[in-house]
C-alpha cells in the first residue's frame, strides 16, 4: 500500500503564507504509481517562531490543496511533520531547503526535524525524485551536528553514495566524495575523541562510533592510523578496547 509523500510549496499574499500541497503515494524506486490512492493526512507545522512545537494543524483530503497560515514572517521557515511523527515524506522547493539552513547550523530546529529532513532528502534522492547534491548540501550544513539520531540518517545516505561511486574505475570521483566527508565529519570526531568517558550520555558513544567508522571508511589518514595503533596495543599488550567502536 504504501505511504504518501506531500509535495509542499508556498508563496506570500496580502502578508499571509500559502501552502500548495500535493500528495502521492511514495514508491523508493521512482516508478510511476497504478493506484489512485488519496489519504487523509493530519499535518503539524512548526515555525521558526516555535521550532519545539506545533504552531498550525491541518488536515490534507484531497489531492492537492491550499491552506492558509496567518502569523509567520515572509523570511521565516516553517517545517511540515513537526517532531517527525506523521507517516509520510515531504518534498520541499529548494528556496524551502535553503531556508532551513541556518537553523540547521545552530541546531535552533529540533533534533527530531533535523533527523526528518535528513530522513526525507536521501530518500528522495534514492527515487531520483531531487538530486544528490541536495542532499549533500544539507550535510554540509551539519557540521556542528552532535546528535547521533540525525547522523544515523545523514551516515546511511552517505554509505549508499558511498558505494555507487564505486563503479567509477578510475577513484578520483571517490577520492573527491571522501575528501568532501572527512572535511565534514574530522573536527566532530576530535570533539568526540576516541575514548569513552565515564559519566557520558550513551548518545556521545553512539556518535563516536559512527563518525569514526564512517572516516575509516573514508579513508581519513589519522583515523585509520589511530585505529591501528589501538589494535595493535589491544593484541600485542591485552589493552582494552572501547566497547562502543
Amino acid at each position: 500500500m504504501g505511504f504518501p509523500l506531500v509535495n509542499v510549496e508556498q508563496r506570500i499574499e496580502s502578508g499571509k503564507r500559502i501552502l500548495k500541497l500535493r500528495q502521492e503515494r511514495f514508491i523508493l524506486d521512482g516508478k510511476s504509481d497504478d493506484q489512485d490512492l488519496v489519504w487523509k493526512i493530519p499535518i503539524n507545522i512548526c515555525a521558526e517562531s516555535s521550532p519545539d512545537r506545533a504552531k498550525f494543524k491541518i488536515l490534507m483530503t484531497d489531492r492537492a490543496q491550499e491552506f492558509e497560515l496567518e502569523g509567520v514572517q515572509p523570511n521565516k521557515w516553517i517545517k511540515l511533520n513537526q517532531g517527525n511523527a506523521g507517516f509520510y515524506r515531504v518534498q520541499y522547493t529548494d528556496e524551502m531547503l535553503e531556508s532551513f539552513l541556518p537553523a540547521i547550523k545552530n541546531k535552533k530546529m529540533h533534533a527530531m526535524d533535523r533527523f526528518g529532513i535528513a530522513n526525507d532528502l536521501f530518500s528522495l534522492v534514492e527515487s531520483e525524485r531531487i538530486p544528490a547534491t541536495n542532499f549533500l548540501d544539507f550535510i554540509q550544513a551539519c557540521s556542528n551536528e552532535d546528535n547521533h539520531i540525525v547522523w544515523e540518517a545523514l551516515d546511511s545516505g552517505l554509505e549508499q553514495i558511498s558505494k555507487i561511486l564505486m563503479v567509477y574505475k578510475d577513484g578520483t570521483t571517490q577520492k573527491r566524495f571522501h575528501c568532501f566527508v572527512n572535511n565534514i565529519l574530522s573536527p566532530i570526531a576530535e570533539i568526540v575523541g576516541w575514548e569513552s568517558n565515564p559519566n557520558e550520555d550513551s548518545q556521545i558513544s553512539f556518535l563516536r562510533a559512527t563518525i569514526l567508522n564512517r572516516l575509516a571508511h573514508s579513508s581519513h589518514p589519522e583515523t585509520i592510523k589511530t585505529a591501528l595503533q589501538k589494535f595493535k596495543k589491544h593484541f600485542e599488550d591485552k589493552v582494552d578496547l572501547d566497547k562502543d567502536l
